[in-house]
């Protein structure tokens, strides 16, 4: 039973590969995503696996601590297997970069993930606001009121409830320009820009002896990323571990070791996936 909670945000800083192995479409590799409304989504035994990683860098593989967090599988301690005081929640997005004409790009969400996000935040909760709207400081609309994301023009209102959500949002995820570029898209047009609008990279088998293209095992494949600047969220839950921490709780630990940034995803050795992780202490 967990008996605390703290809210994680997540900024990614490189583009993020959290795969599902191979994929029947257009995409070879493609991201997580939910099933039923195909938003990306990193999966809780993803992040688990990518903290715990973290740690061990940091820590030690064979910290006790970490087996007494994460859980034992046939670990060296007295008891071989059990289950860890740590526990989480799927990563789900909350804010989504978009190609701007003006001011490059803004952060767009919709009132879809504003609502879910407070019913599972009740110690955040975010004003709720109307679509195609933005702040009164926004930076992204052209003069005649328009917004212009990709090829797509929408033409905005400016509110005040935006301002307020902005400065909520950039408490929770530390971005400090998000008054500047956040825009409300109807919950529709939200979907089909996350759906369509991910990264694809194509890329090159090489064959190790030639050096050249490995045409036999199919040549070029392409990867789906979540892209630079996506925003996700998700919940941390504490628990009791089946020893006592020394001088200290499973949450004070963690808070204290965890890394500011972490790799998540494929492709680590290409740079892709670091992860930019702010905890918020005071959720209950």
């Amino acid at each position: 039973m967990y008996k605390e909670k703290s809210l994680v945000s997540y900024k990614v800083i490189t583009p993020l590969h959290a795969g599902v192995g191979s994929g029947l479409g257009v995409i070879d590799l493609p991201i997580q995503r939910e099933k039923h409304t195909n938003f990306p989504k990193i999966e809780a035994s993803t992040l688990k696996g990518c903290f715990r990683e973290s740690l061990e860098q940091k820590l030690g593989r064979d910290t006790k601590e970490i087996h007494l967090a994460f859980g034992c599988d046939g670990c060296d301690l007295e008891i071989k297997e059990f289950a860890g005081a740590l526990g989480f929640s799927d990563a789900r997005i909350l804010l989504f970069p978009i190609k701007s004409v003006k001011g490059i790009f803004a952060y767009a969400t919709c009132p879809y993930v504003i609502q879910r996000f407070n019913s599972e935040n009740s110690d955040f909760l975010l004003p709720e606001v109307d679509e195609l709207t933005i702040s009164k400081n926004s930076t992204i609309a052209l003069t005649g009121g328009d917004v212009v994301l990709e090829e797509y023009v929408f033409n905005v209102s400016k509110n005040d409830k935006v301002d307020r959500l902005a400065d909520a949002l950039s408490k929770i995820v530390g971005i400090k320009d998000l008054k500047q570029r956040l825009i409300i898209l109807p919950d529709d047009e939200f979907t089909e820009f996350v759906s369509r609008s991910t990264e694809v990279i194509t890329r090159n088998r090489i064959n190790n002896d030639t050096g050249t293209v490995d045409s036999q095992s199919g040549g070029l494949f392409t990867e789906e990323y979540l892209p630079a600047e996506s925003v996700l969220y998700s919940l941390l839950l504490f628990g009791n571990s089946i020893e006592v921490f020394k001088d200290t709780t499973p949450k004070e630990w963690f808070i204290k070791n965890k890394r500011g940034a972490i790799q998540i995803g494929g492709n680590s050795t290409l740079g892709k996936g670091i992860v930019e992780v702010k905890i918020n202490e005071n959720s209950k």
